[in-house]
C-alpha cells in the first residue's frame, strides 16, 4: 500500500487467461497484528469472487434447411460474422450440460432451480439460480423460456435498448424464447408482438414491464461454435449426433422481460401497492404491503365481487377499478390481437392500497 490509498493489485499469469474460462478465488487478507480475514465474509451468500476471460464473439454458420436434414433440398450454409453477432448484447449462462439439459428438456424438473454463472456486460454473477418457466407451452418446441434468479445483495444491473440502465436493479428476470410453440412449433415473429405489445401499452399509461433483446449463449460443453455440416455428438438431441450448427454456444435470440414486483413500482414512482399475479382465477402474489393480509384476502373479494351473479353497478367499478386504465388496457390488447388474454388469466392486478384504494391491471404474457 505505497501510495496509502488502501487499493492492491495482483497480477494473475496470461497463461491462466483462457478464452472461455471462469475464475473463482477469494481474498485472505491480514494485519501487523496477525490478524486475518477471508472475503466474501462468512455471512455472505455470495460465497466468492469471479471474472470471466472471453476473447469475444466467433462468427456462426447456419443453413435454413442443413443437408443432415434434408439431403433432397438443402439451403446453402450462411455465414455470419463476428462483428454481426455482436450487435445485441451477449448474456451468458455457465453451467453443469445436466443441469441445462434437465432443467429445459427433462419435465421430471419442470421449475426446479439450478446454480450456474450469469455473465452480462463485464461483470459476473456467480452461483446465480435458473430454471423454466411457462405453463401449457412449455417443451412444446426446442426453445423453452428461462427464469433467472441473482443472489440479495447482487441484483442484476439491466440495460435497455440503448444501453441506459433501468432506474432499478433486477433481482431475477423472466426470459421469453421469441419463438411460437403451437402454429407452427419453432416459427415465431422473434418476439416482435410481445417486445412491441409491452411498449405499446407503456406509451397509452398503462404500467407494464420493460423489455429488451439479449444474444443468449450457455457454456456447457468445450466446442464453441462446432462448423456447419459436421456431425456433432450432443446430449441436447434425443435423435442421436446432430449438425453443427445446433451443438454450440449460441442458443439464439431471447427477450429479458422485467418481473413485476415491488421494484416495479419504484421504478415508475408508483405509490406502494399489492400485486397479484392472476393465474386459475387465484392471485399469486407478488408485492405485499406491510401490515395487509398475507392470505390474499383482498383480491379474493375484489375478483368474487367484479364475478358475482348480481352484476356490480357503475359506482361500485369507479370506486374499486382505475377505469381509465381498465379501458386502455382493454383497447391495446384489442389493437394488438392479444387472443391470449382471459378473465381469470395471464395478466396481473395491482392494488393501490396506500391511496385510492383501486384495482389495475397489468399485462403479461403476450407471446
Amino acid at each position: 500500500m505505497a501510495a496509502g490509498d488502501g487499493i492492491y493489485t495482483a497480477v494473475v499469469p496470461g497463461s491462466l487467461q483462457v478464452h472461455r474460462r471462469l475464475t473463482r478465488y477469494r481474498i485472505r487478507f491480514s494485519d501487523a497484528l496477525s490478524n486475518t480475514s477471508l472475503a466474501p465474509f462468512g455471512d455472505d451468500i455470495q460465497s466468492n469472487f469471479a471474472w470471466f476471460t472471453y476473447n469475444g464473439v466467433p462468427a456462426w454458420q447456419g443453413a435454413l434447411r442443413p443437408a443432415a436434414l434434408a439431403p433432397g433440398n438443402p439451403t446453402p450454409v450462411t455465414t455470419f460474422n463476428a462483428p454481426s453477432q455482436s450487435t445485441i448484447p451477449v448474456y451468458t449462462l455457465i453451467a453443469e450440460s445436466s443441469d441445462v439439459l434437465n432443467s429445459q428438456y427433462n419435465g421430471g424438473f419442470n421449475k426446479i432451480r439450478f446454480r450456474g454463472t450469469f455473465v452480462a456486460d463485464g461483470v459476473v454473477y456467480d452461483n446465480i439460480e435458473f430454471r423454466n418457466r411457462g405453463q401449457a407451452s412449455s417443451y412444446q418446441s426446442g426453445k423453452n423460456k428461462w427464469r433467472f434468479n441473482f443472489n440479495p445483495g447482487y441484483d442484476f444491473h439491466a440495460v435497455d435498448h440503448f444501453g441506459n440502465p433501468y432506474a432499478e436493479t433486477w433481482g431475477s428476470f423472466s426470459a421469453n424464447a421469441n419463438s411460437g410453440p403451437w402454429v407452427p412449433v419453432h416459427k415465431g415473429s422473434l418476439g416482435i408482438e410481445e417486445a412491441s405489445s409491452l411498449k405499446l401499452h407503456q406509451l397509452a399509461g398503462v404500467p407494464s414491464p420493460y423489455a429488451h433483446y439479449y444474444q443468449f449463449r450457455v457454456i456447457r460443453d468445450a466446442a464453441e461454435a462446432p462448423a456447419a455440416g459436421t456431425t456433432i455428438s450432443n446430449s441436447i438431441s434425443e435423435s442421436g449426433p446432430v449438425d453443427g450448427q445446433y451443438a454450440g454456444d449460441l442458443w439464439g435470440t431471447y427477450l429479458a422481460i422485467e418481473r413485476i414486483k415491488g421494484g416495479f413500482l419504484d421504478s415508475r414512482g408508483l405509490p406502494d401497492g399489492n400485486i397479484y399475479k392472476i393465474e386459475g382465477n387465484g392471485g399469486e402474489i407478488e408485492n405485499l404491503v406491510p401490515g395487509q393480509p398475507t392470505d390474499g384476502s383482498d383480491w379474493n373479494a375484489f375478483r368474487n365481487a367484479s364475478t358475482a351473479g348480481t352484476a356490480p353497478t357503475e359506482t361500485w367499478w369507479r370506486e374499486n377499478m382505475d377505469m381509465e386504465a381498465y379501458y386502455t388496457f382493454h383497447a391495446v390488447n384489442r389493437l394488438t390481437g392479444n387472443i391470449d388474454l382471459r378473465r381469470g388469466e395471464n395478466h396481473f392486478f395491482y392494488h393501490r392500497v396506500t391511496t385510492d384504494n383501486r384495482w389495475v391491471p397489468i399485462p403479461w404474457d403476450l407471446d
